[in-house]
């Protein structure tokens, strides 16, 4: 049920009130996720954004519509965001006019998107953009801020502390690489992250059994991948998906 901000009756001969449909957009990027940072945490940035929709009475309407929110991706580009791009489409659809988020990091880590949203496609469609930190920022009460220097000036260093921080997340890995060290986020079929150490890969013992027997299967029998498939379907055996 949508959440409401602020509603109050109105007399017949009232002015028409405006109606601000809310969008929280909210993102936690790989480097968040990699530093455990609480402080930028999903469920942190969601109780900031409905601190401040919760103290608002100036005299708008404001109706909590969704979240839309990409846990764990970039913010390089918007196409490679899921929530991202359904707060678009619910902008299309009419259904959010207003777009708030803790800051404009967490929006855009691209000068060029920033721009281009920010001063083109939320003011083409009215809608107006509320940034609560690191450049404070409402398009709505402040209609010259989408351009202001410092909102720019922001722009820039989160782009530029987004390459730094590729740069030096590449290095790490490359290093890894080189020594050796298993650097993925989830173990290959058939083997575990070692508890003590998760750049080393030790054996799952039920998988490797597991594993041998498909392979006789394959060239012992003949079987297809597709009859091996169904083989381990038939004794339950979960896909290598559910087992991730």
């Amino acid at each position: 049920m949508a959440r409401t901000a602020n509603r109050h009756n109105l007399g017949v001969n009232s002015p028409k009130k405006i109606v601000w449909n809310i969008g929280f957009y909210i993102r936690l990027s790989r480097e968040d996720k990699r530093n455990l940072q609480e402080s930028e945490s999903i469920t942190n940035q969601k109780l900031i954004l409905h601190d401040w929709l919760d103290n608002q009475d100036d005299g708008f309407e404001y109706v909590f519509v969704n979240y839309y929110e990409d846990d764990g991706v970039s913010g390089t580009t918007d196409e490679e965001r899921p929530g991202f791009q359904l707060l678009l489409s619910d902008i299309e659809a009419g259904k959010v006019n207003c777009v708030i988020v803790k800051n404009l990091a967490r929006s855009f880590r691209n000068l060029a998107d920033q721009s281009y949203y920010l001063e083109e496609y939320f003011f083409m469609r009215n809608v107006r953009f509320i940034s609560l930190f690191n450049q404070t920022m409402d398009t709505f009460l402040n209609k010259r801020s989408a351009g202001d220097m410092g909102v720019k000036f922001q722009g820039m260093s989160n782009e530029a502390f987004v390459q730094q921080t590729s740069e030096s997340v590449r290095a790490t890995f490359d290093t890894k690489r080189r020594n050796g060290e298993f650097i993925g986020a989830f173990a290959p079929y058939g083997y575990l992250k070692d508890p003590e150490n998760k750049n080393r890969l030790i054996i799952d013992p039920e998988i490797c059994t597991l594993k041998r027997e498909m392979r006789n299967w394959i060239v012992h029998e003949g079987l297809s991948f597709r009859g091996v498939a169904k083989r381990l379907n038939e004794r339950g055996i979960p896909n290598p998906g559910a087992y991730k």
